[in-house]
């Protein structure tokens, strides 16, 4: 039995209690979020749509757009360049590469949708919260969540009451740390000092009730402040300015567990990983550790990185390697051996990651 053709409409509906999550334009179901509404009408990126779709009435089928966006996206930049002159279509007038037709009384607007790059940043963006008022606390987390849901990065707040508390066996795990400036103990320029000098790259973002004391913070690189009372729009501004700031700077961190804690790994400064047993030890730039664990652990963890297996108990930072000789492979100041079994998908990654044929 033939498949029921869904019906054209140019709005959204409701039926059997369900909202529609789609939009239909001849014949092909359009998902709602890629459907903007411009003016009187509605605009839709050309590749979301199949070449049957077909609009009655124009002499030039969007088909035929359609198709040519699929074959080649230049060539839809230079077809609607050329529509625009021409004019195809009753009402349709292309303009700023995009073409508009009637579609039930309506302006449709095709066009090229550009791809962004994205952002990197990290997953899960750890904050800190240093602030002795504990009704501050409560508001600046329900702050974070409500930027979660605006903006959909997820944060894990935790909280600490005086400078004395994040100091106790800090470790460099956090990526945004909220001071406030006057505290019982340990005032927060003096906890952002002691901070800096385990932590040359967690962003340090002042609370306070005068701006006049947000001044010394520029002294430990501190991004910017917040004022008392602190009302959502400014938090989620200087929030916002952090998450940018990850993303500019576009390291990845590895939070690794080592006695007494976590410590935060900057990839970048990684050379290799070796398995031993239950514990898995790190060669890094700043020195060699051990922690707890499993290779493969690690490695599902660095997956989207440049990180290969060179043999079983070795995973190795590509960005390092120097040369591969004789079945060892340089890593750094250090010279590693390439296994037989591992040979063959350990050169083809280096090779993909270099953007060669082969080594």
């Amino acid at each position: 039995m033939e498949a029921a053709r869904p019906v054209d409409g140019p709005r959204l509906g409701k039926q059997q209690g369900k909202r529609f999550d789609h939009q239909v334009f001849g014949g092909v179901p359009v998902p709602q979020a890629a459907v903007k509404e411009e003016g009187e009408g509605v605009a839709v990126p050309v590749h979301q749509l199949s070449r049957s779709v077909l609009v009655p009435g124009q002499r030039l089928p969007v088909g035929f757009f359609v198709g040519v966006h699929h074959a080649c996206p230049f060539l839809f930049l230079v077809f609607t360049s050329v529509a625009q002159r021409l004019r195809f279509g009753k009402r349709n007038v292309a303009k700023n590469r995009r073409l508009c037709y009637t579609y039930f009384d309506r302006p449709l607007w095709l066009y090229a949708q550009r791809k962004t790059k994205e952002k990197e940043v990290p997953a899960v963006i750890r904050i800190a919260i240093v602030e002795d008022e504990a009704a501050v606390r409560q508001q600046l987390e329900g702050h974070g969540q409500r930027n979660t849901r605006q903006y959909g990065t997820a944060f894990e707040v935790t909280e600490f009451s005086d400078g004395v508390e994040i100091l106790d066996e800090y470790h460099p795990v956090y990526d945004i740390v909220f001071l406030d400036v006057e505290m019982k103990h340990l005032d927060g320029m003096e906890t952002a000092l002691r901070i800096r000098e385990l932590d040359k790259d967690v962003v340090l973002i002042f609370i306070t009730n005068m701006a006049q004391y947000a001044i010394k913070g520029y002294a430990v690189g501190a991004l910017d402040y917040v004022l008392k009372p602190v009302p959502y729009f400014a938090f989620s501004q200087q929030l916002q300015k952090a998450v940018d700031k990850l993303s500019r700077r576009a390291k990845h961190y590895l939070a690794v567990p080592v006695e007494g804690g976590l410590r935060r790994l900057d990839t970048a400064q990684i050379y290799y990983l070796e398995s031993e047993g239950h514990r898995v030890h790190f060669y890094t730039e700043e020195g060699e550790f051990t922690a707890p664990g499993a290779l493969k652990t690690f490695e599902e963890k660095l997956a989207s990185l440049p990180f290969a297996r060179c043999n079983s108990g070795y995973l190795v930072d590509l960005a390092h390697v120097s040369g591969v000789q004789q079945g060892m492979v340089q890593v750094g100041p250090y010279e590693l051996q390439v296994s037989r079994p591992k040979r063959k998908s350990f050169l083809a990654a280096l090779a993909d990651y270099i953007g060669g044929e082969g080594v």
